[in-house]
Protein backbone atom coordinates (compact mmCIF):
# COMPACT_ATOMS: atom_id res chain seq x y z
CA UNK A 1 0.00 0.00 0.00
CA UNK A 2 1.00 3.46 -0.64
CA UNK A 3 -0.43 7.15 0.56
CA UNK A 4 -0.70 9.59 -1.92
CA UNK A 5 -1.53 12.81 -0.53
CA UNK A 6 -3.08 15.64 -3.43
CA UNK A 7 -3.07 18.93 -1.86
CA UNK A 8 -5.29 21.44 -1.82
CA UNK A 9 -3.59 24.36 -3.25
CA UNK A 10 -3.48 21.83 -6.60
CA UNK A 11 -7.57 23.47 -7.08
CA UNK A 12 -5.62 27.09 -7.62
CA UNK A 13 -2.32 25.83 -10.17
CA UNK A 14 -4.00 24.34 -12.85
CA UNK A 15 -2.59 21.01 -12.21
CA UNK A 16 -4.90 19.26 -10.41
CA UNK A 17 -6.72 16.89 -12.87
CA UNK A 18 -3.37 15.91 -14.36
CA UNK A 19 -2.19 15.25 -11.10
CA UNK A 20 -5.55 12.76 -10.85
CA UNK A 21 -5.00 11.64 -14.07
CA UNK A 22 -1.61 10.38 -13.25
CA UNK A 23 -2.93 8.54 -9.98
CA UNK A 24 -5.59 6.76 -11.44
CA UNK A 25 -3.12 6.14 -14.76
CA UNK A 26 -1.38 2.62 -14.17
CA UNK A 27 0.40 1.74 -11.05
CA UNK A 28 2.13 -1.23 -9.33
CA UNK A 29 0.82 -0.74 -6.12
CA UNK A 30 -2.70 -0.40 -3.99
CA UNK A 31 -2.82 3.15 -3.53
CA UNK A 32 -4.91 5.43 -0.94
CA UNK A 33 -5.53 9.43 -1.97
CA UNK A 34 -5.67 11.70 1.01
CA UNK A 35 -7.00 15.26 0.21
CA UNK A 36 -5.62 18.23 1.46
CA UNK A 37 -7.98 20.90 2.90
CA UNK A 38 -7.72 23.64 0.51
CA UNK A 39 -9.35 26.84 -0.13
CA UNK A 40 -12.17 24.71 1.99
CA UNK A 41 -9.34 24.54 4.76
CA UNK A 42 -8.94 28.28 3.67
CA UNK A 43 -12.08 29.38 4.56
CA UNK A 44 -12.57 27.93 8.06
CA UNK A 45 -9.01 29.96 9.07
CA UNK A 46 -10.48 33.00 7.90
CA UNK A 47 -14.04 32.52 9.63
CA UNK A 48 -12.21 31.85 13.03
CA UNK A 49 -10.41 35.09 12.38
CA UNK A 50 -13.57 36.90 12.32
CA UNK A 51 -15.51 34.86 14.70
CA UNK A 52 -12.90 33.75 16.97
CA UNK A 53 -13.85 30.20 17.94
CA UNK A 54 -11.56 28.30 19.22
CA UNK A 55 -8.75 25.84 17.65
CA UNK A 56 -10.39 22.69 18.63
CA UNK A 57 -13.48 23.83 16.49
CA UNK A 58 -11.14 24.89 13.98
CA UNK A 59 -9.27 21.52 14.01
CA UNK A 60 -12.67 19.61 13.62
CA UNK A 61 -14.07 21.76 10.29
CA UNK A 62 -10.51 21.60 8.83
CA UNK A 63 -10.90 18.08 9.05
CA UNK A 64 -13.89 18.46 7.52
CA UNK A 65 -12.83 20.65 4.63
CA UNK A 66 -10.69 17.76 3.47
CA UNK A 67 -13.36 15.88 3.63
CA UNK A 68 -15.36 18.65 0.74
CA UNK A 69 -12.12 18.51 -1.29
CA UNK A 70 -12.04 14.54 -1.74
CA UNK A 71 -15.49 14.68 -2.39
CA UNK A 72 -14.74 17.43 -4.69
CA UNK A 73 -11.71 14.90 -6.62
CA UNK A 74 -14.21 12.23 -6.34
CA UNK A 75 -16.37 14.14 -8.48
CA UNK A 76 -14.06 14.94 -10.96
CA UNK A 77 -13.10 10.95 -11.31
CA UNK A 78 -14.88 8.27 -10.99
CA UNK A 79 -12.16 5.82 -10.22
CA UNK A 80 -11.42 7.81 -6.87
CA UNK A 81 -14.29 6.11 -4.05
CA UNK A 82 -14.71 8.20 -1.03
CA UNK A 83 -14.27 6.16 2.22
CA UNK A 84 -14.58 6.29 6.04
CA UNK A 85 -12.56 3.54 7.24
CA UNK A 86 -10.40 1.28 6.75
CA UNK A 87 -12.46 -1.62 6.30
CA UNK A 88 -13.93 0.35 3.13
CA UNK A 89 -10.57 1.52 2.28
CA UNK A 90 -9.08 -1.86 2.25
CA UNK A 91 -12.56 -2.94 0.20
CA UNK A 92 -12.35 -0.68 -2.50
CA UNK A 93 -8.62 -1.35 -2.97
CA UNK A 94 -9.01 -5.18 -3.22
CA UNK A 95 -12.00 -4.37 -6.07
CA UNK A 96 -9.42 -2.68 -8.04
CA UNK A 97 -10.73 1.22 -7.98
CA UNK A 98 -8.62 3.71 -5.58
CA UNK A 99 -9.99 4.83 -1.95
CA UNK A 100 -10.47 8.83 -1.33
CA UNK A 101 -9.50 8.92 2.34
CA UNK A 102 -12.34 10.79 4.39
CA UNK A 103 -11.20 11.08 7.49
CA UNK A 104 -13.25 12.55 10.07
CA UNK A 105 -14.78 9.37 11.65
CA UNK A 106 -11.35 7.81 11.78
CA UNK A 107 -9.88 11.06 13.48
CA UNK A 108 -11.89 12.52 16.01
CA UNK A 109 -11.79 12.19 19.04
CA UNK A 110 -8.41 10.17 18.93
CA UNK A 111 -6.16 11.20 22.04
CA UNK A 112 -2.41 10.70 19.70
CA UNK A 113 -3.78 13.77 16.89
CA UNK A 114 -3.66 17.45 18.74
CA UNK A 115 -7.01 19.43 17.47
CA UNK A 116 -4.50 22.30 16.44
CA UNK A 117 -3.86 23.68 13.09
CA UNK A 118 -0.22 22.24 13.77
CA UNK A 119 -1.64 19.17 12.55
CA UNK A 120 -2.48 19.44 8.78
CA UNK A 121 -3.59 17.05 5.81
CA UNK A 122 0.03 16.01 5.93
CA UNK A 123 0.24 14.55 9.25
CA UNK A 124 -2.80 13.21 8.73
CA UNK A 125 -1.84 11.61 5.96
CA UNK A 126 1.32 10.53 7.59
CA UNK A 127 -1.11 9.09 10.38
CA UNK A 128 -2.89 7.20 7.98
CA UNK A 129 -0.44 5.40 6.00
CA UNK A 130 1.31 3.89 9.76
CA UNK A 131 -1.91 3.19 10.07
CA UNK A 132 -2.40 0.97 7.12
CA UNK A 133 1.26 -0.17 7.67
CA UNK A 134 1.87 1.59 4.27
CA UNK A 135 5.59 1.47 2.56
CA UNK A 136 5.51 5.11 0.67
CA UNK A 137 3.63 8.40 1.46
CA UNK A 138 3.80 10.54 -1.55
CA UNK A 139 3.44 14.71 -0.77
CA UNK A 140 2.13 16.09 -3.90
CA UNK A 141 2.58 20.06 -3.38
CA UNK A 142 2.39 22.89 -5.82
CA UNK A 143 5.61 23.82 -4.85
CA UNK A 144 9.00 21.87 -6.02
CA UNK A 145 10.67 20.62 -2.91
CA UNK A 146 13.93 20.79 -4.71
CA UNK A 147 15.21 21.76 -8.22
CA UNK A 148 15.66 19.20 -10.41
CA UNK A 149 13.57 16.90 -9.29
CA UNK A 150 12.63 14.19 -12.68
CA UNK A 151 9.87 12.37 -10.36
CA UNK A 152 11.69 8.99 -9.45
CA UNK A 153 15.37 10.22 -9.03
CA UNK A 154 16.25 8.09 -5.98
CA UNK A 155 19.51 10.38 -5.32
CA UNK A 156 17.76 13.19 -4.63
CA UNK A 157 17.08 14.21 -0.56
CA UNK A 158 16.10 17.47 1.81
CA UNK A 159 15.93 17.33 5.63
CA UNK A 160 12.12 17.34 6.74
CA UNK A 161 13.06 20.39 9.15
CA UNK A 162 14.20 22.34 5.52
CA UNK A 163 11.28 21.63 3.90
CA UNK A 164 9.36 22.67 7.25
CA UNK A 165 11.14 25.72 7.56
CA UNK A 166 10.38 26.51 3.58
CA UNK A 167 6.75 26.08 4.76
CA UNK A 168 5.80 23.13 2.44
CA UNK A 169 5.47 20.64 5.19
CA UNK A 170 3.70 21.12 8.52
CA UNK A 171 5.70 21.25 12.02
CA UNK A 172 4.14 18.27 13.47
CA UNK A 173 5.00 15.84 10.39
CA UNK A 174 7.21 14.09 11.90
CA UNK A 175 5.69 13.02 14.75
CA UNK A 176 3.17 10.99 12.67
CA UNK A 177 5.85 10.24 10.02
CA UNK A 178 9.12 8.90 12.41
CA UNK A 179 8.99 5.03 12.94
CA UNK A 180 8.33 1.86 11.03
CA UNK A 181 10.41 2.56 8.45
CA UNK A 182 7.63 4.96 6.18
CA UNK A 183 9.62 6.04 3.20
CA UNK A 184 8.25 9.94 2.15
CA UNK A 185 8.27 11.21 -1.03
CA UNK A 186 7.34 14.84 -1.91
CA UNK A 187 6.52 15.97 -5.39
CA UNK A 188 6.04 18.96 -6.84
CA UNK A 189 4.55 20.78 -10.46
CA UNK A 190 7.83 19.80 -12.28
CA UNK A 191 7.85 16.14 -10.96
CA UNK A 192 3.97 15.34 -13.39
CA UNK A 193 5.37 13.04 -15.91
CA UNK A 194 7.82 11.67 -13.78
CA UNK A 195 5.62 10.90 -11.44
CA UNK A 196 3.07 9.05 -13.56
CA UNK A 197 6.52 6.65 -15.06
CA UNK A 198 7.12 6.00 -11.10
CA UNK A 199 4.06 4.91 -10.65
CA UNK A 200 4.04 2.57 -13.65
CA UNK A 201 7.37 1.55 -12.88
CA UNK A 202 6.84 0.74 -8.92
CA UNK A 203 9.68 3.28 -8.30
CA UNK A 204 9.25 5.52 -5.58
CA UNK A 205 8.73 8.77 -6.91
CA UNK A 206 10.20 12.21 -5.58
CA UNK A 207 12.46 13.53 -3.55
CA UNK A 208 13.30 11.56 -0.38
CA UNK A 209 12.18 13.41 2.81
CA UNK A 210 14.88 12.52 5.29
CA UNK A 211 13.17 12.21 8.63
CA UNK A 212 16.76 12.01 10.73
CA UNK A 213 19.42 14.22 11.30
Amino acid sequence: MWVVKLGGSLARNGQLCSWIQAVTGPHHYALTVVPGGGPFADRVRDMQLRLQFDDSTAHKMAVLAMEQYGLMLAGLCSELVPVSSKAALLRVSRNGNIPIWLPSRMVFGRDDIPGEWEVTSDSLAAWLARHLKATCLVLVKSVDPTSGDSGYNEHLSVPLLTLQEEGIIDRTFGTFARGGGLDVRCVGPSSLTGFAKALERGVAPGTKVLLTG
